[in-house]
């Protein structure tokens, strides 16, 4: 489980709420070289807000990973969509988790031109909201997790 932010580059008219639903593609798209470019420029800008970010790249994905941090999240932009995603994992130092979060979807506003839509709320994060997700949202999601990881039997227990 974790937190959900798509990250869209809408056209000039197209709404954002269908564009953040629509299905993805039967078909692996490549990543043309100028978008590549482009996301290569993001993960740069990423690494300064987030120094222990790594990188994974193929044909069809640029992805960024905080592995050794302490966020967890990840950064995947393909050919036609994008997207964050965030453990929940984080109770006692959610705010300052989430501040990052923020830094990092201004990064993807300003360099990448992304719109930032967050699948919880139905929002779009961006200047107006200071790229601020919702903490109370994040909250429910750190409980729920909890909740179910504490109800959960042990692998073994079959019965």
């Amino acid at each position: 489980m974790s937190y959900d932010i798509y990250l869209l580059r809408p056209k000039p008219g197209e709404d954002l709420r269908e564009l953040a639903y629509r299905d993805a593609p039967e078909e692996e798209q490549f990543i043309s070289s100028e978008l590549r470019l482009l996301y290569k420029r993001v993960a740069e800008a990423l690494k300064t807000e987030v120094a222990t970010l790594e990188m994974f790249e193929s044909d069809s994905v640029v992805e960024l990973t905080d592995v050794d941090g302490e966020s967890g999240m990840q950064v995947s932009m393909y050919a036609d969509s994008a997207a964050m995603s965030l453990p929940y994992w984080h109770e006692k130092d959610a705010d300052r988790i989430l501040n990052k979060i923020s830094k990092c979807l201004r990064v993807l506003d300003e360099v990448g031109g992304f719109v930032a839509f967050d699948a919880q709320t139905e929002q779009v994060v961006g200047r107006e909201s200071d790229y601020s997700i919702s903490s109370a949202t994040y909250a429910e999601g750190v409980s729920a997790l909890k909740e179910v990881m504490e109800t959960k039997k042990p692998w073994w227990k079959f019965w």
